[in-house]
C-alpha cells in the first residue's frame, strides 16, 4: 500500500471534519440570536437587543467554552493510566515473573519505541478474551499501551507488531490530545442540555407550586399574566437549551465517530510505515474477524473508551453513522487491495515459538534498530551495540542509579548504587538514547515521595556541558513530574528566548561554520518565526542556553515545541547529511520537548 497517500488522505479530511463541528456549535449559538433577532422584530437599533445579545454570547462561552475546559483537565490530569486501570489493567513491569507472552509483548514494545524514537510506555494487559488494544494519555510522556489477553495469546510475532505500531501511531499522530479535547467539547455541549432540562424541571415545580398557592389566596390579574409571561419565556429557554444541546452534542459524536474512523485509517497505514509488512496489521484484522469474540471489551468503562481501541470493542449500537471505526473489511481491502475477503477462522499456536526463538529474535530485532537508527523493524541488519547497552535493567535502584548517571550527576555516591555507572562513560550517544527508553518502564513505577525526592536532586544538579545530557535530565523529569508541576514549568520566562537559546546550542554542535553555518541559521529562523510572526528574533547566534530553557520549552504550547524542532532539523540538515549523533540528538529533543520524533531523524 502506498502509506503516504493514505495518511495524507486521512488528515486531511480530518481537518473537514474539525471545521464542520466549529461550524455545528457556531449555528447553535446562531439559533438562538436568530431567535432573539425575531423576539426584538428585527430592531438591531434597539439597546435591549444588544443587551441579551451580548448575555448569550458570554453565556454560551461560560457553559460550552467553561464545560469543555473542565472535562479537558480531568482528562488529561487523569493520564493514561486512569483509563488503562478503569478498564481492569494490570501493569506488566519488567522485572516481574511474567509468562512468555507477556514477555514477548513487552519486547515488542521495546522494538516499536526504538523504531518510533519514543521512550518506552508502561504496558497493561487486560483479561479479556476478545483482540484489541489501546494508547491512551494526553502526551508522549503519560502515554500506555493497553493490550488484551486474547490479543498476546492469539496473534504471532508480526501481527503483535502490526497492533502495536498502530497504537504507537496514535501517539506520534496526537490522535490521544485530540480525543480529549472532542470529549470536552462534547461535554460542553452535553452541560447545556443538562441546564435546559434542569430549568425545565424547576420551573415546572415552580409553576405546581404557584397553582397551589392561587387556589387558597386570590391576586391582581395583571400579576398572574405578568408571572405567567415571565414562566413561559422560561420554560421556552429551557426546551431551547435542552434541544440544542441534544442535537448539538448527538451532532458532535457523529463527527467525533467521522474524525475517528479517519485516524483508524491513519493508524493503519502509519503502522505499515513503521513495520514495513503490512501482512502483520492485516493479519491481525483478519483474526479479529474470524473469532466470535471479536475484539469485544466488557468492561463497563468500554463504552467511553471505545474509540480508543484498535478495533471496535463494544456492540454496534445500530446507528452506523455513530461506529467509531472503520468496517474491518474496509481496512483490510486499503491495506491488502487484493485481498480475497475471507477471515483467518483458526488461530495459529503461537506459544511454542515464544519458550525457544523469542529472545533470539528480540536481541536481533534490538541489533538491527540501533544498527540501522530507522523507524523500520520489518529489516534489521546484525550491527549489535555493545553488550551493555542490550542487558536489561535488574531493579528499580539499578533504574534509578543509571538515570542520575545519564542525567549527568557526576556524584561518587552513584558509583556503588548502580553498576551502570562504570559502563555509561563507554556508551556512544545512540547507546545513552536506547538505555535511556528502557529507564521509563521503571521511573514511572516510583512511589510519590521516591519520584520527589529525585526531581529535587536533579533540579540541584549544574548545568549540564553538552546537550545530549540537558534532553536527559529533561525527559526524566519529565517522568517524575506531576500534571501540576509540568503546568508551572516555565512561568515568567520568555519562551521564544528559551527556543533561541536551544537552537544556538543546537548549531555549536552541529559542528559546522562559516557561509554554510549562517545560512542554516537564517533558514532555521524563518521557520521557527512561523510559531510566532510578530515577535523578533536574533539575526546572529546566541549564546549557550539557560539552564530552565529546555524546561521552558518543554511547556510551551505544542505549535512551538514543533516549529521549533523543525527549525533545529532544518539547522542540522544545512550540510545535507545526517550523522548518527545528529539523529540521536534529534530523537533526545522530541523526548525533551514532549512530542514524537519526525521521521526523517528516524529514517535510514
Amino acid at each position: 500500500m502506498n502509506f503516504f497517500e493514505h495518511q495524507d488522505k486521512a488528515k486531511g479530511q480530518t481537518a473537514w471534519l474539525l471545521a464542520l463541528l466549529a461550524c455545528a456549535v457556531l449555528v447553535i449559538v446562531g439559533v438562538f440570536e436568530a431567535g432573539l433577532w425575531i423576539a426584538f422584530d428585527g430592531k438591531f437599533n434597539d439597546s435591549g437587543f444588544w443587551l441579551a445579545s451580548t448575555g448569550i454570547l458570554v453565556f454560551f462561552t461560560l457553559v460550552i467554552g467553561g464545560g469543555s475546559l473542565v472535562r479537558t483537565v480531568q482528562l488529561s490530569f487523569g493520564g493514561g493510566k486512569s483509563v488503562a486501570e478503569s478498564l481492569g489493567g494490570k501493569l506488566l513491569h519488567p522485572g516481574d515473573n511474567l509468562d512468555p507472552a507477556s514477555r514477548r509483548i513487552l519486547n515488542i514494545v521495546e522494538e516499536m519505541s526504538l523504531a518510533a524514537g519514543m521512550s518506552v510506555p508502561p504496558v497493561y494487559l487486560i483479561e479479556e478474551s476478545g483482540i484489541n488494544a489501546f494508547a491512551a494519555g494526553y502526551s508522549p510522556s503519560d502515554a500506555v499501551i493497553g493490550i488484551t489477553r486474547g490479543c498476546i495469546e492469539n496473534l504471532n510475532r508480526d501481527e503483535l507488531q502490526g497492533v502495536v505500531a498502530h497504537e504507537f501511531s496514535h501517539i506520534c499522530n496526537g490522535d490521544m490530545r485530540l480525543n480529549i479535547r472532542l470529549m470536552g467539547l462534547i461535554f460542553g455541549l452535553v452541560v447545556m442540555s443538562l441546564l435546559g432540562e434542569l430549568l425545565v424541571r424547576l420551573l415546572g415545580n415552580v409553576s405546581s407550586s404557584s397553582r397551589s398557592s392561587r387556589s387558597s389566596v386570590s391576586g391582581s390579574s395583571n400579576s398572574k399574566d405578568n408571572s405567567g409571561g415571565i414562566l413561559l419565556a422560561l420554560f421556552l429557554i429551557g426546551v431551547g437549551l435542552w434541544l440544542l444541546g441534544f442535537l448539538g452534542s448527538l451532532f458532535a459524536r457523529i463527527i467525533q465517530a467521522a474524525i475517528s474512523r479517519q485516524r483508524e485509517f491513519l493508524a493503519d497505514a502509519s503502522a505499515v510505515q513503521y513495520t514495513r509488512n503490512p501482512s502483520g496489521i492485516s493479519g491481525a484484522l483478519k483474526k479479529i474477524g474470524g473469532i466470535e469474540t471479536h475484539g469485544m471489551i466488557h468492561s463497563p468503562e468500554a463504552v467511553d473508551a471505545n474509540h480508543m481501541f484498535f478495533a471496535c470493542g463494544v456492540k454496534a449500537s445500530g446507528l452506523f453513522s455513530l461506529d467509531s471505526h472503520p468496517p474491518l473489511a474496509e481496512r483490510i481491502r486499503r491495506i491488502e487491495p487484493n485481498w480475497d475477503g475471507k477471515y483467518i477462522q483458526f488461530l495459529a499456536e503461537t506459544n511454542g515459538e515464544i519458550e525457544g526463538e523469542e529472545a533470539v529474535k528480540h536481541h536481533a530485532m534490538l541489533s538491527g534498530l540501533v544498527g540501522q537508527g530507522s523507524n523500520t523493524v520489518g529489516n534489521t541488519v546484525q550491527s549489535p551495540p555493545s553488550a551493555g547497552a542490550l542487558r536489561p535493567l535488574d531493579s528499580a535502584l539499578d533504574a534509578v542509579g543509571l538515570a542520575y548517571v545519564l542525567a549527568g550527576d557526576t556524584g561518587e555516591s552513584i558509583a556503588g548504587v548502580s553498576p551502570w555507572a562504570c559502563e555509561a562513560p563507554e556508551w556512544s550517544d545512540l547507546e545513552k538514547a536506547m538505555r535511556m527508553a528502557y529507564l521509563a518502564p521503571w521511573i514511572r513505577q516510583l512511589s510519590t515521595g521516591q519520584k520527589a525526592t529525585m526531581l529535587e536532586r536533579l533540579n540541584g544538579l549544574p548545568l549540564p556541558m553538552d546537550l545530549f545530557t540537558a534532553c536527559f535530565r529533561q525527559v526524566i523529569s519529565l517522568w517524575l513530574m506531576t500534571p501540576r508541576q509540568k503546568q508551572a514549568m516555565g512561568r515568567g520566562a520568555s519562551r521564544m528566548q528559551a527556543a533561541i537559546g536551544i537552537l544556538g546550542a543546537v548549531a555549536n554542535a552541529s559542528g559546522m561554520s562559516g557561509s554554510s553555518l549562517e545560512e542554516g541559521w537564517q533558514k532555521a529562523i524563518q521557520t521557527l518565526a512561523q510559531a510566532a510572526p510578530k515577535v523578533p528574533l536574533p539575526q546572529e547566534l546566541p549564546l549557550v542556553p539557560s539552564k530552565e530553557a529546555i524546561g521552558v520549552i518543554a511547556s510551551a504550547p505544542e505549535r512551538l515545541r514543533r516549529r521549533l524542532l523543525d527549525a533545529c532539523g532544518v539547522l542540522i540538515r544545512q550540510d545535507q547529511t545526517w550523522t548518527e549523533s545528529e539523529r540521536v540528538l534529534m530523537v533526545c529533543l522530541a523526548g525533551a520537548f514532549d512530542i514524537p520524533a519526525p521521521p526523517e531523524a528516524l529514517l535510514a
